[in-house]
Formats: C-alpha cells, sequence, structure tokens
C-alpha cells in the first residue's frame, strides 16, 4: 500500500483525531494498519537506524569532557600553524584564518579579510585553486574552490595534518 501526500495528510488527521480524543484503541489501529506495508516498515526502520546513529555520534562528541571537539580544534591550530609558516617561509602573500575546526587559505596582500566584498575584490581565487590542486597528487583533497572553508573533523589525525603541510610544502617548492 502506497500512500500519497494526500493520503498521508488524511491519515495525520486521523491521528491527531485520536489523540485528542484520547483514543488510544483507534490510534494503535491505525499505526498497526501502517506498520504492515513494507514501504512504512523500511521507512521506519531506516529513522530508527539515523536517529540511533545520529545519537551515537554526539555520545561519541560529548565523551571525555569534549575530547573529539578538543581534538578537532588542535589539529586546525596545528594546521593553520602550519600554513602560515610555510606561506611565510616561501614569501607567499596568504592569509590563514579559523574558527574552531574551519580553515581558510585567501590567497591576497591584505591583511585581513573581512567580508564577502573584500573576498571577492581581493583574493586571488585562481591561485587557490592552483594550490589545492597540486595537492591532489601527494594524496591530499582540499576543495578546489576557494569560497568553501576546509574542515577537520574526528577522522584525521595529527600524521593526516603533518601530510598535509608537507604536500603543501611540496607543492609550494613546485610553483616557484
Amino acid at each position: 500500500m502506497r500512500v500519497s501526500r494526500c493520503g498521508f495528510a488524511i491519515l495525520l488527521a486521523q491521528a491527531d483525531g485520536f489523540l485528542k480524543s484520547d483514543d488510544f484503541t483507534g490510534l494503535s489501529q491505525l499505526a498497526a494498519s501502517l506498520l504492515q506495508t513494507d514501504e512504512t516498515q523500511t521507512a521506519l526502520s531506516r529513522l530508527i537506524l539515523f536517529f540511533d546513529e545520529a545519537y551515537s555520534c554526539v555520545d561519541k562528541s560529548l565523551r571525555d569532557n569534549n575530547a573529539a571537539f578538543e581534538h578537532t580544534w588542535r589539529l586546525a591550530q596545528q594546521l593553520c600553524e602550519g600554513f602560515k609558516e610555510l606561506f611565510q617561509r616561501c614569501g607567499r602573500a596568504v592569509v590563514v584564518q579559523n574558527v574552531g575546526p574551519m580553515f581558510q587559505l585567501m590567497f591576497t596582500d591584505r591583511p585581513a579579510i573581512r567580508d564577502y566584498r573584500e573576498f571577492c575584490q581581493f583574493v586571488d581565487r585562481a591561485a587557490f585553486q592552483k594550490f589545492a590542486l597540486s595537492l591532489f597528487p601527494c594524496g591530499v583533497y582540499m576543495s578546489p574552490s576557494a569560497s568553501l572553508h576546509s574542515i577537520v573533523t574526528l577522522a584525521h589525525t595529527e600524521q593526516d595534518a603533518e601530510r598535509t603541510l608537507e604536500a603543501a610544502w611540496k607543492a609550494l617548492e613546485r610553483s616557484d
């Protein structure tokens, strides 16, 4: 039995009516009839799995006094400091900024980029794209779109950060 949008609205109205009148027998009969369809059982199973996984992720993130958040923030800081040092050593004008685990590299002579207008006016998006694409052969993926942030996740390790900085160094050496 496939339920159309209109049919679904009718079912919701019926369920609402049962709830308002405290008719839990009618509500349970309605639920039982819905659960007899394969489509509903599949959707319900997926919904349960989704919430179970979401809860698990939140639970893991909050364990050990928020160690997961500290991990992503620490790695982002390691990457940003490393990028700043690399660009300075190579004499490249790049603003490296981050908020927590999100960071962005902006190829510009400006000391800071404060808004989208400045981003569009002063950031060399082609230079960023060339840099990001030069990391690919080294096994590092960074979105080649200069307007997107990079994000450190729980899957990243200190070795990943080191490997990224090594790849950046090689890419900068090749471009000089």
